[in-house]
């Protein structure tokens, strides 16, 4: 049951995405793909994150895990940077010149999937480890937020490929803009949930956690809606 609980919802929101493909359905091999590569990019994050742990002598130096700056370094650099990173690194190298990213949608549907994938295993060792009520939460808050960050990401890659302007400059945000949301995500979690952290500071930040996160829907939709009405018009001239 706890598999399951840790499978099903990112499996849920890839299915949803892939329903709201309204043209040219991508080739099911792709679709694994993109997810498969999700679940790989896990093993060189891992690698960077203990060797920048033991580069930094996090937690036995001047940076502490039980302190703002521990929070700051946990949620933009451990999580966000490295994260985000190797999620752009894997859609260039899998999805940038493919034939088959020849829409606006194909760029957010391909890297929320990259997303997704990456989102369901790092899901297993959590609900695992934290129980029905870790899967429970992160059934509606990090695995969504992942996707959120592929979204964005995949929106700005789209928007650099049929841009005949500019391209650098989305690429660019395809990366910043993710990386951002993400880290700002990680923080107030991390922040709110430290050690030692006064209850009303506590409870703000959980409320701006849960504003944030009705923000990124509707931020997400309103990405999605707009790649569909650029093919929508492309397909209509």
């Amino acid at each position: 049951m706890l598999l399951l609980l840790a499978i099903l919802p990112p499996l849920l929101y890839a299915i949803y995405m892939y329903r709201r493909d309204r043209w040219d359905k991508e080739p099911f091999s792709m679709i694994l793909k993109s997810f498969f590569i999700g679940w790989l990019i896990v093993i060189p994050i891992l690698v960077v994150d203990i060797a920048l742990e033991k580069w930094i002598g996090f937690g036995a130096s001047s940076v502490h895990k039980n302190s703002l700056m521990g929070s700051i370094v946990m949620a933009f650099g451990f999580a966000a940077f490295v994260e985000e990173g190797f999620k752009y690194l894997a859609f260039k190298r899998l999805i940038w010149n493919s034939k088959y990213f020849d829409e606006h949608y194909d760029g957010i549907l391909y890297a929320t999937l990259i997303a997704l994938g990456f989102a369901c295993l790092e899901n297993i060792g959590y609900v695992l480890n934290g129980g029905v009520a870790a899967g429970w939460a992160r059934a509606f808050t990090a695995v969504p937020g992942h996707g959120f960050d592929g979204i964005a990401m995949g929106y700005f890659f789209s928007i650099a490929r049929f841009k005949t302007r500019f391209p650098t400059r989305y690429l660019l945000l395809a990366f910043l803009v993710p990386f951002l949301l993400h880290g700002v995500y990680d923080f107030l979690v991390i922040e709110a949930s430290r050690d030692g952290q006064k209850e009303i500071v506590a409870a703000v930040l959980f409320g701006l956690f849960l504003i944030f996160m009705i923000w990124l829907l509707r931020s997400s939709l309103s990405r999605i809606r707009l790649t569909q009405a650029m093919d929508d018009s492309k397909r209509n001239t």
